[in-house]
């Protein structure tokens, strides 16, 4: 399997607090990330989150599709939400908000492997091809939660 360590900062105009709800039930604004389909709740977590499980797919930029599962078990209102992955990818992300002028600064951190065979087999080629399709999701989920907010997004950066 291979591994990816990778890397999302942006900024929106919103509270901590109100980011921190849309992520902690992640099936509101994942609803208008473009290539995520079928989000589910599995499971129902705590009022912070904790336990709760979601699946969903997501369609590549690239031609191909993931699907995973995850489970949040971390949840510090209103600046910290830590999941667990498995399915397509498995690892953690780790996403942290902190208050700044006019809304929330997001750091997301994500740190998993493929499971598809064919990922791990192309990965020596094809990794750049994938690390900028990670890339431009990611760039796809912080506009949607701007989007679910109804807030700006800026300062998308990602490495």
């Amino acid at each position: 399997m291979v591994w990816y360590d990778r890397r999302t900062h942006f900024h929106l105009g919103a509270p901590p607090a109100a980011v921190f709800d849309a992520m902690v039930d992640p099936r509101g604004f994942l609803a208008g990330w473009p290539r995520v389909t079928d989000v589910q709740r599995l499971v129902t977590g705590g009022d912070d989150g904790v336990g709760a499980v979601h699946r969903g797919t997501i369609a590549a930029a690239l031609p191909y599709t993931l699907t995973w599962e995850m489970t949040t078990v971390r949840a510090e209102r209103p600046g910290l939400i830590e999941w667990e992955a498995r399915g397509d990818l498995e690892g953690h992300g780790l996403w942290r908000m902190f208050a700044v002028d006019r809304g929330t600064d997001v750091r997301f951190r994500w740190q998993v492997r493929t499971t598809p065979g064919w990922m791990n087999v192309l990965a020596p080629l094809a990794r750049p091809a994938l690390v900028w399709s990670h890339d431009r999701a990611m760039r796809d989920a912080a506009g949607a939660l701007a989007d679910y907010l109804d807030v700006p997004v800026s300062g998308f950066w990602a490495g």
